[in-house]
């Protein structure tokens, strides 16, 4: 069996190296081929889990589902199932789109060490991916009970934009309250407080496109659509409520500067 994984070692620096190659997909063959060579040295002369553990990760890469496959578990059995070459597995099979296996490795390693926050957060994220909102609310709830901190929802939502050059200057120049009508909010601080409430309405994750319209008066307006891929009558009662309470609570009367519509986008997978 693997020995505990050392925080400061040559793996996970590799490991780390590995993981941001594969977030910003940015790497040359120069990079595979000095990674590999490290990877080999590391299986046949340290440790053959970690060496196994990252050659899958090199696969994904190469775009090599089926070696990425091969080399993952083989690093959980020599490794004599290390949760961390499990939670490791989770992200690759996740890389290759491959979610529903990617929770299942997530949930093995994280019930195989639940004091682990680094697994109980992608459980987190998995979880609200794949739209399963029980087990959402269960690991929400162990992220407090292991942390002491409610977990941000808002991580769950993304913001999308068509022009960000011109809404980031929209935004900053519309952020001065001095420069607003009494009692107007800036858009930034609408879109703020209805972080939670878009939540509660429509569940998570949750992707919002700004963009810079022109309103009746031909003034330029931040247009905030909610993209909805479910059910479009489930949808509209969604958004009926969230504009109901939008009201209630008076932000139409706070801004004139942004608001709110529904874009359906299809039926989610």
């Amino acid at each position: 069996m693997s020995p505990a994984l050392l925080p400061e070692s040559e793996f996970s620096a590799l490991v780390d190296e590995l993981n941001t190659y594969r977030l910003n997909k940015d790497w040359s063959e120069f990079d595979i081929v000095r990674l590999k060579k490290k990877a080999i040295n590391i299986k046949e002369n340290v440790d053959l889990a970690e060496g196994f553990a990252l050659l899958g990760m090199i696969a994904c890469l190469e775009n090599d589902k089926d070696m990425m496959v091969s080399y993952s578990e083989r690093a959980i059995q020599q490794s004599g199932s290390n949760p961390f070459h499990m939670f490791n597995y989770s992200k690759s099979l996740h890389f290759f789109n491959l979610q529903d296996d990617s929770y299942k490795y997530a949930l093995m390693a994280y019930e195989k060490n639940p004091a682990d926050s680094e697994f109980l957060q992608w459980l987190i994220h998995l979880s609200a991916e794949l739209n399963k909102t029980e087990e959402l609310i269960k690991y929400t709830d162990n992220w407090y009970k292991l942390t002491g901190e409610k977990y941000d929802m808002k991580n769950f939502i993304s913001f999308i934009y068509v022009n960000e050059k011109e809404c980031r200057e929209f935004i900053d120049t519309h952020a001065n309250s001095d420069k607003l009508p009494d009692g107007h909010l800036s858009p930034e601080t609408v879109l703020s407080e209805c972080i939670a409430k878009l939540i509660d309405f429509f569940s998570v994750p949750l992707k919002v496109v700004l963009e810079i319209m022109p309103d009746s008066s031909h003034k330029p307006n931040l247009v905030s659509w909610i993209q909805w891929f479910g059910d479009m009558n489930d949808g509209m009662e969604r958004y009926d409520r969230f504009e109901n309470w939008y009201i209630e609570n008076d932000y139409d009367l706070k801004t004139d500067l942004i608001n709110f519509n529904i874009e359906f986008v299809g039926q989610q997978a």
